[in-house]
């Protein structure tokens, strides 16, 4: 053993009960295994000081380098010293593109532990907030201090000190989580290291009793015994979308404001600073619930909420709203669509109120009728008669006429939205309007269609026989090559005969795309056993693609997909804008192509893939940014010169997922 480790030992070894600084070597593990190293390190730059350490700039003569050098503020103190090298060491485990890097650990000549680090530009989310960067941008480093985060509990790590100041970012993208001096195990179920009283140790960051920076704690890091968990960073991670949201972080006022105003969850909505999105709004504030259960369970499930708000979906903080649903709807479509869409819901709102009126008033013209024995009672009938003349005239020339026309665009456009409670309210609409009008054919056809829907074949025909019905369209001809076929949205037919029928339309000439993909639709979402639609996409996307020079083939047995691309490749519908890989369930999904599809780039967005394999796909360019459900294994190229980072970014997914290059 060297001198120089002896004389350290020495000190560890010299314990006396009352000093702190004099402590056995055995309470300070990691420390005793340090050794110095510093000659490397010269030309030293304060750059910034805290209470736990202070971090220079300097030059590294071994790698030929400025690097960040780190010491303790204290070089007395030996329980920050423990401290400081806890965080460094389980900083150097993290190997993350979001997370700082820690070099080297070691002694100085003094026998000062220092650690250092890669050296970054001293600009953090906290001034790009201050300096009201667009939106999006602010977003787009939330999501990676997300991947980050997410990473960190992967390996059971918390950071139980998230904060914008804590986040450094560049103009090139690059951002950074960084000060883990307040990390632990998630499971480790020791006392945390030194517990003293509340001491600040830096401007902002509380260590003692209370670790932490008001403002972004959790409760359950100010209550005493708390429990920390992945929820307690969430919160954390709220409380920065709130600032991001608003300019300013969720609780101000003093140290003593701060933590009680955190310790009773009582937050202003964001709204109350600034105008927000709902949606965002809903998401902020379910991560800055008072108690844990009711935040997002996992940094995955807040990630994702924001990609669907980001892509014009419901998101799972929101409450159900129909009306944000139309908005919603609208907004991802075209402006002629958005203009139709409104038309039919003014329409079909006009034609239930009214139509409900006059079955009320045809009610009271009988109880009138039937008491009918004063001259009173005869002018009431009258009148009410006039009135009910003149309403149905009206109806008949604004519903009737438009009624049919505003059904097909409704039934053109059901793949996007919940089919069974659109079926389900034009089914009401439609009977009450029947009551009024029950031999008008465009009725009793609409009642035809809506039961095609729902394969429900046999009540399809039964109203095509009623007396005077004349409507013919494609729905009615498949009816009569189903006539056994009698589902509702109860009882659903078997894969076997849903596999049989859509493959019968997608081969018909003149197949209609819409009415096929709003019978998928229909079933698809209701269905538990998901993962029986395999072989049922693989065949719709072989028909799709039958005369272009792609290739698809379907593994039964592993529910496996396996797709090779040619110079063309279609996933949608002809003439729709449905995208079949959102009905997608596999166990693994391999793509191979040697060049890009020349008409179009892959969507997987709400697949759900437990196994990708690109490792063919030299240019992965060629996928859209998507949300893949349940994704557990990605496998690319090694020649892919993308980052793990910027494949994550492309790739999201509801579970922490591993890349393997090969």
């Amino acid at each position: 053993m060297s001198t120089r480790e002896d004389a350290l030992f020495s000190i560890f070894d010299e314990a006396v009960n009352l000093d702190d600084n004099t402590l056995s070597a055995n309470s300070f593990p990691i420390l005793s295994q340090l050794q110095s190293n510093t000659q490397r390190y010269t030309n030293f730059t304060l750059i910034s000081q805290g209470g736990l350490k202070k971090v220079y700039k300097c030059f590294d003569t071994s790698t030929k380098n400025h690097i960040a050098y780190a010491q303790p503020s204290d070089k007395e103190n030996k329980k920050h010293h423990e401290m400081f090298a806890f965080e460094a060491q389980l900083t150097a485990r993290l190997q993350h593109p979001n997370i700082i890097k820690v070099f080297e650990l070691g002694y100085d000549d003094s026998f000062t532990p220092y650690f250092s680090m890669e050296l970054k530009r001293n600009t953090t989310l906290k001034d790009y907030i201050s300096q009201k960067k667009p939106l999006q941008e602010l977003l787009d480093i939330f999501f990676k201090v997300c991947n980050a985060i997410e990473y960190s509990h992967s390996q059971g790590v918390l950071h139980l000190d998230l904060k914008p100041e804590n986040i450094q970012c560049d103009k090139y993208g690059e951002v950074l989580v960084c000060d883990w001096g307040l990390a632990r195990y998630e499971n480790d179920s020791s006392p945390e290291l030194f517990e003293d009283d509340l001491a600040p140790i830096g401007p902002k960051t509380l260590y003692g009793a209370i670790k932490g920076t008001p403002g972004y704690m959790a409760p359950e890091q100010i209550k005493p015994g708390g429990t920390k968990t992945q929820k307690t960073d969430i919160f954390s991670l709220g409380a920065i979308l709130y600032e991001i949201l608003t300019g300013r972080p969720p609780y101000t006022g003093s140290i003593e404001e701060v933590l009680h105003d955190s310790a009773d969850a009582k937050i202003q909505p964001p709204s109350h600073w600034s105008s927000i999105p709902a949606p965002l709004e809903a998401i902020t504030l379910k991560s800055l619930k008072h108690s844990p259960s009711d935040r997002y369970h996992t940094v995955s499930e807040l990630h994702n909420d924001i990609v669907r708000y980001t892509n014009n979906e419901r998101t799972r903080a929101e409450n159900f709203s129909a009306l944000r649903e139309v908005r919603r709807f609208c907004s991802r479509h075209s402006e002629k669509v958005l203009v139709t869409m409104a038309a039919i819901v003014l329409l079909m709102l006009f034609g239930f109120t009214y139509g409900k009126k006059i079955i009320t008033q045809k009610e009271e013209i009988h109880t009138l009728r039937t008491n009918s024995h004063n001259i009173s009672t005869k002018l009431d009938l009258k009148n009410l008669e006039s009135e009910i003349i003149a309403a149905d005239l009206l109806n008949q020339k604004v519903v009737f006429n438009n009624f049919k026309d505003i059904i097909v665009q409704i039934l053109a456009t059901i793949h996007v939205m919940n089919p069974q409670q659109v079926v389900e309210r034009l089914e009401i609409l439609s009977l009450q309007l029947l009551e009024l009008r029950p031999e008008d054919e465009m009725l009793v056809a609409i009642m035809s269609d809506l039961q095609c829907i729902k394969l429900n074949f046999k009540g399809a025909l039964e109203y095509q026989l009623l007396p005077g019905f004349t409507l013919q369209n494609k729905h009615q001809s498949y009816a009569r090559q189903y006539p056994h076929y009698e589902f509702s949205d109860s009882v659903r037919p078997t894969m076997e005969q849903m596999n049989e029928f859509l493959i019968f339309l997608a081969k018909q000439d003149d197949c209609d795309w819409n009415y096929l993909l709003a019978a998928l639709r229909y079933d698809f979402v209701p269905r538990k056993q998901k993962l029986a639609y395999c072989p049922v996409i693989a065949s719709l996307l072989q028909i799709i693609n039958r005369d272009n020079d792609s290739v698809i083939h379907h593994e039964q047995e592993s529910h496996s997909l396996y797709i090779t691309l040619g110079e063309t490749f279609e996933s949608n519908g002809h003439e729709t804008e449905l995208n079949l890989f959102q009905y997608l369930v596999c166990n693994q999904l391999e793509f191979s192509s040697e060049r890009r599809p020349l008409n179009r780039t892959i969507n997987l967005n709400n697949a759900v893939i437990r196994k990708l394999n690109l490792q063919k796909c030299t240019d992965l360019s060629v996928f859209q940014p998507a949300l893949i459900n349940q994704l557990n294994l990605l496998t690319i190229s090694k020649d892919v010169s993308m980052s793990n980072a910027e494949i994550r970014a492309l790739f999201s997914s509801t579970h922490e997922y591993e890349i393997i290059r090969l």
